[in-house]
């Protein structure tokens, strides 16, 4: 006999699966040390997630346009590569020159700009990232998780709209310049993570 696909509990409809996929992933993430990371910090951090990035791709340097703005929102980004064409590509090569260099955040802001950067050798951990996202099960980029909850979903059909998982319960709309694209897998960072005053907790501000 053989199964394939996911375990739904239909007493309370839960996607057994999945939350088992997401146990797996949180164990992952906190296995990796964030030494490994390129992380761009909130100063007053409510909310991390983790990205996975290809330096080329055009939707990752959309979301990076918006890096400041999400760290003003008390969201906290850290990168890890996943250049998707794999080893021995040009983006593999540029992954490495950001993660070997000696200031990675503004190698990562250079490179999604579209500038050449120094050629440099260390112990990148581009290789490992790149295996550890393809056994989370990233298959586009940006692969954006908050807790081991994949945001992105490259094999979805359809959605009208998405919530964010440890966000503000806010519903992302679909149509016009939306942050998400469930079909694609892709993250349109033209209207991303709009938030408003009054969707953070109560006692909380916006402007912080």
């Amino acid at each position: 006999f053989a199964f394939t696909g996911d375990l739904f509990s239909m007493a309370d409809r839960v996607n057994i699966t999945e939350a088992r996929r997401k146990e797996l992933r949180q164990k992952m993430l906190a296995d990796l040390p964030e030494s490994s990371m390129v992380i761009f910090a909130a100063a007053r951090p409510r909310h991390t997630i983790t990205v996975f990035t290809d330096v080329d791709c055009v939707y990752c340097r959309k979301l990076h346009s918006q890096i400041a703005e999400y760290n003003r929102l008390g969201i906290t980004v850290r990168y890890l590569a996943f250049p998707r064409n794999g080893p021995g590509t040009e983006s593999w090569t540029k992954a490495q020159q950001v993660w070997c260099a000696t200031d990675r955040q503004a190698a990562m802001t250079r490179a999604k700009l579209g500038e050449k950067l120094v050629a440099a050798r260390c112990d990148d951990p581009v290789a490992r990232e790149f295996s550890l996202g393809q056994a989370m099960g990233i298959e586009g980029t940006p692969g954006i998780l908050t807790s081991g909850q994949r945001l992105i979903r490259p094999h979805a059909q359809r959605s009208s709209s998405l919530r964010l998982s440890g966000f503000p319960s806010q519903s992302l709309p679909s149509a016009g310049g939306v942050p998400f694209s469930a079909m694609t897998g892709h993250f349109f960072a033209s209207s991303a993570l709009t938030c408003r005053k009054s969707s953070w907790p109560a006692g909380s501000s916006s402007s912080e």
